[in-house]
């Protein structure tokens, strides 16, 4: 019965040595009963788990007490994997103490979702914390071991209320223990000022936000810590929208509680709840440029701007590596010119090369090689990632990009591409791991440099996604050298190229003013953030909160107006149905409907056309583009083709 069974089972004497294992333990060691008998199992077991197994294990015999723990133990193949292990001890009819017998599982697949937990948590540039329902902290980004004045290792395992000044540590328990009988995602704070301890014994108000989340079958609490210290009044509406933004990722972390098969689905889905707030934060920190303010002002908006486009770097970095790992990703084949990517790059980043006083040299062939067919944005893709690396990693002298076209069949070409920078360069035991996700070559790197250590990574993967290979060369103190070959059908002499589009300056005339607007969105503050922008462009603006307000108004006067933009998600009544209803009344089919959406995958971009959209916007908006598009309509030209019913 034992040998059939779906776990590892194993049984000890009084003695603490193990007599028998089951034949499911013996096919995952590949090793057999006298070999694994006494204490030889724990020669299968993990160097840095050894010693916390074998305690765990001597204090509960000992104690004749249950137990259960993790560790990581050598399959037949030679790969670590992890297991639960679950002891207890055996007794005879007569009371008499017989040994313990276990069992184990494997649970590598949710310390890998562990991990990918607690990436996200270190990637947040909020304080958070995670507390069982003990009230004991079990996780700690850097931020909030910063804020307190503490390592993430002096936080771990103590108490929550250390964090707190004593007069209100008693009151805190019990708040705790009232909360834990009904958890549920709310703000502390909001309104009123909360007191944090820091460790040199000052105090500081703070705000925080809880969530709960059960974790391996154990209730937990997240939370989201933010001094208030500094909060000058012209920052609070910043601030409320980054407690608002925080929040939402915190309630979605339940999510995590699936295997690795919803994580592609999550992250999809988090991307598009972030984008929502990141929409405003950028949107308004664009409004204040235009703005009178002081040098100090428009140092810190400056620094607001940075830190959203930091982070909406993030939340697409990590959706592409899940769509990637989950085999989702699609290329998008089309005629291009090779030199014209490198042309946009080279325009993209000459200036970050111009602001360190850096060299940025592109090399390509002398003749015009033929037109390729591929996905060119993911090749642009590629080249930012890496030439963005050689930038960022190089305070002297500069980056030297070549690039090589030739022939690889009769109607085929091979691209190769090599980026060379007089960089730090990187140690020779460290180049096998740069590839790695969530990796850079060395700790130290991140605290000097910053970055998420994805970027490369998902580079890669897209070279392999396309065909290609990618390799490094380097030396500390010298520089890397970077290159990539990817092969590409030749276009076809009749295949059209597509010309790169006039920069939205080129949109320069009529103005926007009298332009009769129906803005659509349920979010009160990225309406706000519309409201305001289209009334400094001179339009003339009339809200509506979802697409059921929109129709009724459209209805009612459906020559009022002269463009409408469209929230896709939404309330009552959502974008495309709004919009298909547009379409499908006599008095409104050609009226122009511009999406402005988070969701950014290609199947909502597709599905926005569907339903008859004009044009697409992805939030956070790009104002410029938003203008370009007001003076196309002013100006009597279209914007794209609706089709007919």
């Amino acid at each position: 019965l034992a040998d059939t069974a779906p776990v590892m089972t194993w049984i000890s004497g009084p003695d603490k040595l193990c007599t028998y294992f089951n034949q499911v333990w013996l096919d995952f060691t590949g090793r057999t009963l006298e070999q694994e008998a006494g204490n030889g199992w724990a020669e299968g077991v993990h160097p840095d788990d050894l010693d916390h197994c074998l305690e765990v294990y001597v204090e509960s015999f000992n104690a004749r007490q249950p137990f259960s723990m993790d560790y990581r133990l050598r399959r037949h193949d030679g790969e670590y994997r992890w297991l639960q292990d679950n002891g207890a001890p055996r007794f005879d009819a007569a009371g008499c103490f017989l040994g313990y017998i276990g069992s184990c599982v494997d649970i590598t697949e949710r310390k890998l979702s562990e991990q990918y937990f607690k990436a996200l948590v270190e990637a947040s540039p909020s304080a958070l914390l995670l507390v069982n329902e003990h009230g004991v902290v079990t996780l700690v980004n850097q931020e909030l071991a910063r804020l307190f004045g503490y390592t993430p290792h002096e936080l771990i395992g103590h108490p929550v209320e250390m964090l707190l000044p004593a007069e209100h540590r008693q009151q805190h328990v019990k708040d705790r223990a009232r909360y834990q009988a009904c958890p549920r995602p709310r703000e502390m704070g909001a309104g009123r000022f909360l007191t944090g301890l820091h460790r040199n014994g000052s105090t500081f108000p703070v705000e925080v936000g809880l969530s709960p989340v059960v974790l391996d079958g154990r209730r937990h609490v997240i939370g989201v810590v933010i001094d208030v210290t500094e909060r000058r009044r012209s920052a609070e509406d910043m601030k409320e929208l980054t407690v608002e933004l925080e929040r939402m990722v915190l309630m979605r972390t339940t999510q995590l509680e699936s295997a690795n098969a919803a994580k592609s689905q999550f992250l999809a889905h988090m991307s598009h709840e972030i984008r929502t707030p990141m929409n405003a934060i950028l949107g308004m920190a664009q409004l204040l440029e235009r703005s009178a303010l002081d040098s100090d002002q428009q140092d810190m908006l400056l620094r607001i701007r940075d830190a959203g486009v930091s982070l909406l770097h993030i939340i697409n970095d990590i959706l592409d590596f899940s769509k990637i790992e989950a085999g989702h990703l699609r290329l998008d084949p089309r005629p291009f010119r090779a030199v014209d990517v490198m042309q946009r790059v080279a325009q993209l980043l000459e200036a970050t090369a111009a602001a360190k006083g850096l060299t940025l040299s592109f090399h390509g062939p002398a003749n015009a090689p033929p037109a390729l067919v591929g996905d060119a944005t993911r090749l642009e893709q590629i080249l930012v990632n890496l030439i963005g690396n050689a930038l960022k990693f190089t305070e002297r002298g500069g980056v030297d990009v070549h690039l090589d076209q030739r022939p690889l069949t009769p109607t085929s070409q091979q691209l190769r591409i090599k980026i060379e920078d007089t960089g730090i360069g990187i140690a020779a035991d460290r180049l096998e791991a740069l590839f790695q996700p969530f990796s850079q070559a060395d700790a130290s790197i991140t605290r000097c440099y910053g970055g998420t250590g994805l970027g490369l990574s998902i580079s890669k993967r897209l070279v392999e996604l396309m065909g290609g290979l990618m390799g490094v060369h380097s030396q500390v103190g010298k520089g890397t050298l970077f290159w990539f070959e990817l092969p590409f059908e030749q276009a076809e002499s009749g295949q059209s190229e597509p010309t790169a589009a006039a920069p939205a300056a080129s949109v320069a005339e009529p103005g926007c003013h009298g332009l009769r607007v129906l803005a659509v969105d349920d979010n009160r503050i990225n309406l706000l953030l519309l409201d305001r922008y289209l009334k400094l462009e001179g339009a003339e603006v009339t809200l509506a909160a979802d697409g059921q307000q929109a129709l009724r108004l459209l209805e009612a006067q459906p020559e009022a107006f002269d463009v409408v933009f469209m929230d896709i998600q939404m309330p009552v009544m959502d974008g495309l149905t709004a919009t298909r209803n547009i379409r499908q009344t006599p008095a409104l089919r050609h009226l122009p409907v511009i999406a402005l959406t988070a969701g950014v995958l290609p199947e909502e971009r597709q599905a926005a056309f569907d339903a008859g959209v004009n044009e697409f916007l992805a939030k956070p908006l790009d104002l410029k583009q938003m203008k370009a598009i007001l003076r196309t309509l002013r100006a009597g030209n279209p914007l794209g083709q609706v089709t007919e019913e």
